[in-house]
């Protein structure tokens, strides 16, 4: 086994004599004197990933049009969408891009920076935002984010087993792994950008070969970490996690190259260490103790449970190809995302690369790295098969998961780090097959490579997510066209049921607020804020008094009939607020009763347009004087009926002229 000396420098049959052996993985490597060549390979696999993420987003770039293709404009796009809206919006309104009222207008605003806001993909989409809009953005993200993780991916894997081929295969597999597709259709750029783990360890090897001094390694390190800081801390968090356990790994079998290369790693580590907190110092004020912050756990001890052992080889039901071809390629899991799914064909390579390799010290380190890896995964309890359904009670993660920022983590996405050991090993096992077959006559060998290619890829190939779902007719309420605040103040807008669930289209207005270029607030968002004289995250502790009427009031499947109390109430944050415009979207639930009710608050009768009641807030709002029955009753009697009809009730019984 050997280690890459200089990629990108000759043709493929040269890299032996390029290589050096892996017991002298410390020894210097000469720095080039002339500038390498360009990789050949390099430009191959971006253009080869950049193609699949375009196929695989093909419904919104063959089938539509990209820039008003989204699969949905709620859930979490409508967070994505807006992300990549916000901070040019931001930055040319000379505005702090950090914390924002354009959401929870009235009631403190967003702390933006303890949400995965991605300002580093925004910055990089920054210009076609402004120029074409935030959805065209966001579907040329799709594409971007798959190429980023894959460059320095093949860069590492070239550097380490040499030949191009397994680069490129490695490094297509990383930049379009399961967890990537998952987590895609949905934009997710805080995990589907996935950079920093192949940058760290280039960064090692550079320092430990002596190709970088280590002040260039040290302000390279800073500016990976600023810029995955700035793309998603949980991942930052996570890949320093493993940096920690990679050291204690690497004291065991690289011991010498550690003691040789401590004096230039301090010294990187120092300039890295300074240059991030230069640029990080106020944003982490801000995420830590700045407005509107939070503490604990976003979401509670559901998030901590963790991925199954079995969703490994089983990719989930109504995933990828379906349950009747996936079954073929390794069984069928639960319904939901595939985040941990390798498939048999890498997990028999890694198994058969550890058993035939053990003697190679990078094989026994990635084998320990990667098994402890998998035991974060599984979360606080060992799952088998079943997310949800406990084995054993207790698992390891357990002893982290209560412990400051480390509660934050949602250890399931520990998969990924998974992943990357994962495709090293099979990397270093493919490359010693090659050479292993060298002797071989040529169509022999190429036919056991392509054979063993097949096999760990074939199950992820068909177990594949794409292409994404996307709506090519996805336009905008008229409504948001026509919003519009009084002189001296901005429209403030609010949306029933509440934006801040997420579920369905109730996320969508944050879509249409980034579409018309934030003309109006929200007073709600699907953003993480605190909860009611707290810290603790609204969602995990739900907030009491005035907010907590509007939120108890109805969610997308269901509304409560209210007293006279919280009628008054809800009139108050309206008028408190200076709310200029109410929406009602269609629910599943008692359409009527949301009708009524919310008529009798205003006292006016609404408009309607695309399903959409909207009712113009005046200076001060007085609900009707109506008993619950009479409410209650106009809502029972016009069921079935247009929902104007509703209103009409409401005004008639409190004796106004409709």
């Amino acid at each position: 086994m050997q280690l890459m000396g200089n990629y990108g420098e000759g043709a493929e049959e040269q890299e032996h004599a390029m290589t050096i052996d892996h017991h002298q993985v410390g020894a210097h490597v000469p720095r080039p004197t002339t500038r390498p060549s360009l990789d050949r390979g390099l430009l191959g696999c971006i253009g080869l990933v950049a193609l699949l993420a375009v196929l695989a987003n093909g419904h919104a770039w063959f089938g539509g049009h990209p820039t008003h293709s989204l699969a949905t404009p709620g859930g979490d796009i409508a967070e994505q969408v807006w992300f990549l809206a916000w901070l040019p919006h931001a930055l040319l309104h000379l505005q702090n891009p950090f914390i924002s009222h354009a959401l929870f207008a009235g009631s403190g605003g967003v702390n933006l920076m303890v949400n995965t806001s991605e300002f580093a993909p925004a910055l990089v989409l920054a210009p076609l935002t402004v120029l074409v809009g935030p959805v065209f953005a966001f579907n040329v993200g799709l594409v971007l984010a798959p190429v980023v993780s894959a460059w320095p991916m093949y860069v590492l894997v070239r550097r380490i087993v040499g030949r191009r081929w397994i680069a490129t295969t490695t490094a297509t597999m990383w930049a379009m792994s399961p967890y990537v597709l998952a987590n895609l259709p949905s934009g997710r750029f805080h995990q589907t950008v996935q950079f920093i783990e192949p940058v760290v360890l280039l960064l090692a090897l550079d320092l430990v070969q002596e190709r970088r001094r280590p002040v260039t390694v040290g302000f390279l390190a800073a500016s990976a970490i600023v810029v995955q800081y700035f793309t998603g801390s949980e991942q930052l968090a996570m890949v320093a996690f493993e940096v920690g356990l990679g050291l204690v790994v690497a004291a065991v079998f690289f011991r010498s190259t550690l003691h040789a290369v401590a004096r230039r790693a301090l010294v990187a580590v120092g300039v890295a260490g300074g240059v991030s907190v230069f640029f990080l110092a106020y944003p982490l004020w801000v995420e830590f103790f700045g407005p509107r912050h939070t503490t604990g756990s976003p979401w509670g001890s559901i998030f901590e449970l963790g991925n199954s052992l079995t969703s490994i080889v089983a990719t989930p039901r109504l995933f990828g190809r379906g349950d009747a071809v996936t079954g073929y390629v390794g069984g069928v899991g639960t319904v939901g995302e595939t985040l941990a799914f390798l498939g048999w064909g890498v997990v028999a390579t890694c198994l058969a690369t550890i058993l035939w390799q053990w003697n190679d010290r990078r094989v026994r380190a990635l084998a320990i790295v990667g098994v402890i890896t998998v035991v974060l995964e599984l979360g606080t309890t060992v799952q088998v098969s079943t997310v949800g359904v406990a084995t054993l009670s207790w698992a390891p993660w357990r002893l982290f998961a209560n412990l400051p920022v480390v509660e934050q983590l949602i250890p399931d996405r520990f998969a990924q780090m998974v992943a990357f050991a994962a495709l090293l090993l099979v990397a270093l096992g493919w490359r010693a097959l090659t050479d292993l077959l060298e002797p071989a006559a040529p169509r022999v060998r190429r036919s056991i490579v392509i054979v063993a290619v097949l096999a760990a890829t074939l199950p992820q190939i068909l177990g594949a997510p794409v292409p994404f779902p996307s709506s090519s007719s996805f336009s905008q309420s008229t409504w948001y066209a026509t919003i519009h605040g009084t002189p001296g103040h901005r429209a403030r807008v609010l949306v029933l049921p509440s934006v801040n669930a997420g579920l369905g289209w109730s996320s969508a207005p944050m879509t249409y607020q980034a579409l018309n270029g934030f003309r109006f607030d929200l007073l709600g968002g699907y953003v993480l804020v605190p909860t009611t004289h707290g810290t603790a995250s609204a969602w995990l502790v739900p907030p009491t008094g005035p907010d907590g009427a509007l939120q108890g009031f109805m969610s997308p499947f269901q509304v409560t009939a209210l007293s006279a109390q919280e009628r008054a109430v809800i009139a108050k944050i309206i008028t408190v607020r200076h709310v200029t415009d109410v929406l009602l979207f269609p629910i599943a639930g008692n359409n009527n009763l949301a009708d009524a009710e919310l008529t009798a608050i205003m006292g006016t009768r609404p408009a309607m347009r695309d399903f959409v009641l909207l009712w113009r807030s005046v200076h001060e709002v007085h609900p009707l004087d109506l008993s619950d029955a009479v409410i209650e009753g106009c809502a029972a009697s016009t069921a079935g009926k247009a929902p104007l009809a509703t209103a009409d009730c409401v005004l008639a019984a409190a004796a106004l002229p409709s």
